[in-house]
C-alpha cells in the first residue's frame, strides 16, 4: 500500500484506471480524511492538470455542497487530494440495486440539484456528473459532489470541440455534447443531462443505456 507523509491509510474504497481513492487519518490530530492519488508511474500533464484544477476550483468556490479538498500534496513522484469524509462512500460503491426511499430519493435529488445550481451562479460546468463523483453518508443521505477536474469555467475559458478520453464506466453518464460526434460547445445543460442519467439509475437500478460496444454507447446518447 502506498505511504503518504503525514497521513495513514485505514483502506481502498475506489480504483480505478489511473487514481486509487483510499480513506485514511490525518495523523497528527487523527481528522478523517479520504485520500486521492495516481497508481500509475508515467503521469501525463493532462493527469497533473486536472489534480491541480480540482484543488484550486474547491479552494475558490463557496458552496457547501461541494467536497472539501483540504490539501494537494506532492510526495516522490506522485499527487494526492486530500478529501473531506464526512462518513461518506462514492454512490457508485452502494451495494447495486440499492433500494433509496422516495423521501430519501427527493432529499438527494434536492441537494445535488441545489449543488449544481450553485456550481452554474458561479460560471462553473462540473462536466462529470457520475455516480463515482456523488458522496452520500448512508445513514443521514447528506451528499455532496467531487470530481472537478474536468470543470470548465465559462464564459472565460476557451473551448473547442474535442474527444475526451473518458474511462469505459463514464460512457453511460455523458450528454451528447461530451461525446464529440455533434457541433455543439459544452453548457450548463450538460450537467443537468448526466444527473438526469443518476436519477434514473438511483430509481430503477439500471442505466438507460448500456452496450459493450463503445460507439454504440456514444449513439445512445444523440
Amino acid at each position: 500500500m502506498i505511504l503518504i507523509p503525514g497521513y495513514s491509510i485505514k483502506e481502498t474504497i475506489l480504483t480505478e484506471k489511473k487514481t486509487i481513492l483510499y480513506k485514511g487519518l490525518e495523523i497528527t490530530n487523527e481528522q478523517p480524511v479520504l485520500l486521492k492519488t495516481f497508481q500509475v508511474e508515467d503521469l501525463n500533464l493532462e493527469d497533473v492538470t486536472q489534480f491541480k484544477q480540482e484543488y484550486q476550483i474547491s479552494q475558490k468556490i463557496a458552496c457547501s455542497g461541494i467536497l472539501k479538498c483540504y490539501e494537494l500534496k506532492i510526495f516522490e513522484n506522485n499527487l494526492a487530494l486530500i478529501l473531506e469524509d464526512f462518513s461518506c462512500l462514492p454512490l457508485s460503491q452502494f451495494p447495486q440495486k440499492t433500494i433509496f426511499s422516495i423521501a430519501d430519493f427527493l432529499r438527494i435529488a434536492i441537494s445535488l440539484s441545489e449543488t449544481l445550481g450553485e456550481l452554474h451562479k458561479q460560471s462553473i460546468i462540473h462536466n462529470q456528473i457520475e455516480p463515482k463523483n456523488i458522496f452520500i453518508n448512508p445513514q443521514t443521505k447528506e451528499v455532496k459532489l467531487t470530481g472537478l477536474g474536468r470543470a470548465i469555467i465559462v464564459p472565460t475559458e476557451q473551448q473547442t470541440i474535442r474527444d475526451i478520453d473518458w474511462q469505459e464506466d463514464s460512457f453511460a453518464y455523458i450528454s451528447p455534447e461530451q461525446t464529440g460526434r455533434i457541433n455543439r460547445f459544452l453548457d450548463y445543460r450538460t450537467d443537468f443531462y448526466s444527473l438526469g442519467i443518476t436519477f434514473y439509475e438511483i430509481l430503477t437500478g439500471t442505466v438507460p443505456f448500456s452496450s459493450e460496444d463503445r460507439m454504440e454507447m456514444l449513439y445512445s446518447h444523440i
